[in-house]
Formats: structure tokens, C-alpha cells, sequence
């Protein structure tokens, strides 16, 4: 579950994308993010993950249930920060949520029974449950990524640019495996255009109304030494993945510097 579910500081860290926007003139282009990534590392826990590209059996979960279980991360990725409006954000997700909690085997099933009601309650105008929803959703994803098919990349956050995130990737469900080894709060932010949109995305970086003009289909945050995973379906088509955290920001302090993509941490990805 791409926490609806996920956690309050990775709320308000996307809360400061859509105030920031996408728009910060003189961005740094793809060659500039392409040559600031140093060769992959590996962690304890990529080590421990299937490699990029490659899809992972499938344990005790249907393919009804995964696909349900994916379409709550579409769902959450889409109600955007919970915090502007949690109730319109929890009756996006209610509805995902009781699909797949109707098909969830018995091993997670409890963390929607916790989760549900918690939604519930913020449609009715307490949101105070919330930490309910971002503790089950933890347990969810966990299941999740250890029991649906999704194929596994491992993405280390570095100051400030992305290391092993593959260029090219195919159409399918994806859980992306964040290791932040820089000193900074880093998110994975991948958008996508909206139909229509002609601009270039160093256009649209540079553009009063940028942010208009794309959907956020991934979104997942890890602080400084931390590892987090955030998982959504790309459809073939061009997606820029970046980090929009202002340089400066740790813990639940915002930095007052640039925002990280206009370091290099920024990458082009053709998903076919």
C-alpha cells in the first residue's frame, strides 16, 4: 500500500512538492544529472532483493490480489498530500482498500481490518487515525512486495543523485527499494506528462505552470540512513524521476536551499 500508508513525515515532505511546484529556472539537465552518478553500490538490503529487471515468484497472494493491492498505491499516489484534505484523501483510498482487503489472504488481512475503519473515520472528519493507516500500511507493503509479483529496483538516494536506477525499464508493476546514503532527506518522485503536453520536461522544469502539466505516478521518501520502499505501474511512455527536497532539509526541518533536482538529481526513464 504506497503509504496512504506512508509515513506523517513523508506527508509533509510531498506537501512541500506541491507548494514548490516543478518550477525552478535554470534546472540541470539530464547529461549534468547523467554524469553526477557514481557507480551503483550495494547495500545489506539490495543485496538481499532481486536485481532490477527481474520478477520475483509469487507467494501466498493471487493475481487479483496484487492487482487490487497495486491499484491503492495508483490511488494514493494520485489523492496526493493527505494532510490539504484527509478526508477527500481517505475516500479515494476506501474504496482500493476494501477491493483488496476482500481478496487479502489471511496473513494481512488484519492490517486492513485496521486500516478500513481508520480511513472510515477520516471521511467522517477525524483524521486522528491516521498513524493506524501509516503502521498497516507498513505491514501491507512488507507483504506485498514479499508476495506479489512486482520486479524489485534497488535505488540508492545519494547527495544529490540517483544511483542503479536503470534508464529503461518495461511496462509493469514496480517496487522501488530506497537506500538514503547521503546526509539529506531524499525522495524518489517519478512524473509522468499529461496527455497532450508537448513540452520538453527541462520546459516544463522551467515553467510557471509545470506542475500542471504532469501526474506523479511514484512517490516514496527515506531520511538520511534510512531504507523505505514505494511500489506503482508504469505504462510505456517517457517519465522523469527526480527529487524536488529543498538542499538543507533533515528530520522534519525544510531546508532553504535549491531544491535537490537542480544539483543532478534528476533522470530521464523510458519505460516500452
Amino acid at each position: 500500500m504506497h503509504r496512504p500508508l506512508r509515513t506523517r513525515r513523508a506527508r509533509f515532505l510531498l506537501a512541500a512538492l506541491a507548494a514548490a511546484g516543478l518550477t525552478v529556472a535554470g534546472c540541470g539537465s539530464d547529461d549534468e544529472a547523467a554524469s553526477t552518478t557514481a557507480a551503483p553500490t550495494t547495500s545489506a538490503a539490495a543485496a538481499a532483493t532481486t536485481p532490477a529487471g527481474s520478477t520475483p515468484a509469487a507467494g501466498v497472494a493471487s493475481d487479483d490480489y496484487c492487482d487490487a493491492a497495486m491499484a491503492i498505491n495508483t490511488a494514493g499516489t494520485a489523492a496526493g498530500d493527505p494532510d490539504e484534505d484527509p478526508a477527500a484523501f481517505a475516500t479515494q483510498l476506501i474504496g482500493p482498500a476494501k477491493a483488496a482487503a476482500a481478496l487479502a489472504p489471511a496473513e494481512i488481512s488484519a492490517a486492513y481490518a485496521t486500516a478500513i475503519p481508520a480511513m472510515q473515520a477520516a471521511i467522517d472528519g477525524d483524521p486522528s487515525k491516521f498513524d493506524d493507516i501509516d503502521q498497516a500500511g507498513a505491514q501491507i507493503d512488507e507483504f506485498n512486495a514479499a508476495n506479489c509479483p512486482w520486479t524489485k529496483v534497488p535505488v540508492t538516494l545519494a547527495n544529490y543523485h540517483f544511483v542503479g536506477l536503470p534508464e529503461t525499464l518495461d511496462a509493469g508493476d514496480y517496487t522501488f527499494e530506497l537506500d538514503n546514503t547521503g546526509t539529506e532527506n531524499h525522495l524518489l518522485v517519478i512524473v509522468k506528462k499529461k496527455p497532450g503536453v508537448t513540452e520538453s520536461f527541462d520546459e516544463l522544469l522551467a515553467s510557471d505552470d509545470g506542475e500542471s502539466k504532469v501526474d506523479t505516478v511514484v512517490a516514496g521518501f527515506a531520511p538520511p540512513g534510512g531504507q523505505a520502499m514505494t511500489s506503482g505501474h508504469l505504462d510505456p511512455g517517457e517519465y522523469l524521476v527526480l527529487c524536488p527536497i529543498s538542499v538543507g532539509s533533515t528530520g522534519e526541518t525544510e531546508g532553504t536551499g535549491p531544491p535537490h533536482f537542480t544539483m543532478g538529481m534528476q533522470q530521464a526513464l523510458t519505460v516500452s
